[in-house]
C-alpha cells in the first residue's frame, strides 16, 4: 500500500513538472566597439527584459561575445548598459527556437542573428552652455522704460528750448494754476464714512 502511494505521488509530481516545463533557448550575439575603445567589453552589462518585467543580465567576454541562457518563447527588449557608448535598443521575438530581432527606433529593419550590435555614438552628459544674448536684454521691459526715461531727460530740455515762448508761458501758467490737491493727497486724506446704527 505504501509503495503504491509513493508511485502515485511521483507520477503527480512528474505531471505537475511537465505542465510547468517550457522549452528554453539561448540568445547569442556580439557587441562591436570602435578601435581604441574608451571602455572594455567586460565593463558593459547586457539586460534582457520580458513582457512581465523579468530581467536577465549577462556580461560579454573580452571579445565582445555574449550569451543569455534559459530564455523562453516570447517578446523581449534587449538593452546594452554602457557608460561610454550608446547602443540601439533591440526588440526580440522568440518563437519555436527562432529569434527575430529588430531595432526599437526602426522596426522595419531586421537585425541578423546571431546579433551583432554596434555602438552608434557616445552619450552627452553635459548640457551645452547657451551663449549670452544681448538682444534679450534690450527686450526687457525695465530696460526699455529706463532707456526711454534717459532719452526723454536729454530730449525734453531741447524740445522746450525750441518751443514758442508764448506756448511755454501758457504751459507754465497752467501748471502753476493747478493748485488743487493731487490724487495721492486725496487718497491720504480720505476717511471712511461713519455708519450709525439705530435701535428699533
Amino acid at each position: 500500500m505504501g509503495n503504491h502511494t509513493q508511485k502515485i505521488t511521483v507520477i503527480c509530481l512528474l505531471l505537475i513538472a511537465a505542465c510547468y516545463a517550457r522549452d528554453t533557448y539561448s540568445i547569442e550575439g556580439e557587441i562591436a566597439l570602435p578601435p581604441k575603445p574608451y571602455e572594455k567589453p567586460e565593463d558593459i552589462k547586457i539586460m534582457l527584459t520580458d513582457h512581465i518585467g523579468n530581467i536577465y543580465y549577462t556580461i560579454p567576454c573580452s571579445s565582445g561575445a555574449f550569451q543569455i541562457n534559459d530564455v523562453g518563447s516570447g517578446t523581449y527588449l534587449l538593452n546594452i548598459l554602457s557608460v561610454q557608448y550608446v547602443f540601439d535598443s533591440v526588440k526580440l521575438e522568440i518563437k519555436s527556437g527562432k529569434v527575430r530581432a529588430r531595432t526599437v527606433n526602426d522596426t522595419s529593419v531586421a537585425i541578423p542573428y546571431p546579433l551583432e550590435l554596434r555602438a552608434i555614438g557616445r552619450p552627452n552628459y553635459f548640457q551645452e552652455k547657451i551663449p549670452y544674448n544681448f538682444a534679450g536684454i534690450l527686450q526687457n521691459p525695465m530696460i526699455i522704460m529706463g532707456g526711454f526715461t534717459v532719452i526723454m531727460s536729454f530730449a525734453l530740455p531741447k524740445l522746450m528750448a525750441n518751443m514758442d515762448p508764448e506756448t511755454l508761458k501758457e504751459m507754465q501758467g497752467g501748471a502753476e494754476g493747478n493748485t488743487g490737491p493731487t490724487f495721492m493727497q486725496q487718497v491720504s486724506d480720505w476717511k471712511p464714512p461713519s455708519i450709525e446704527y439705530h435701535r428699533r
